[in-house]
């Protein structure tokens, strides 16, 4: 998220940090923190993407056996679970 508030392809109406406490709140979401294992299992994923951070998404689906939400086509090809394409951005649930 910061990285398209900054890059002007996400705008918000209120700032970052409240935006983020009420849709955990709203949406009963919980930030997902990167664990030493989902380190370990971007190292095991094959080089479909060399993006880190598509990596790191993809990494943690599989440790954590939970989907992304995406629109972005490149996730078709690593086996994660319940792949759900979105018109826009990237969501872990």
């Amino acid at each position: 998220m910061v990285i398209k508030l900054k890059t002007g392809k996400l705008t918000l109406k209120q700032p970052l940090p409240i935006f983020i406490r009420n849709f955990e709140h709203d949406y009963h979401f919980q930030i997902l923190g990167i664990s030493i294992s989902h380190i370990y299992q971007t190292h095991e994923l094959p080089l479909h993407h060399r993006d880190p951070f598509y990596r790191l998404l993809v990494a943690q689906s599989l440790v954590e056996n939970i989907s992304i939400i995406s629109s972005d086509e490149i996730f078709d090809v690593y086996n994660v679970k319940d792949l759900v394409m979105l018109n826009t951005g990237c969501i872990i649930c």
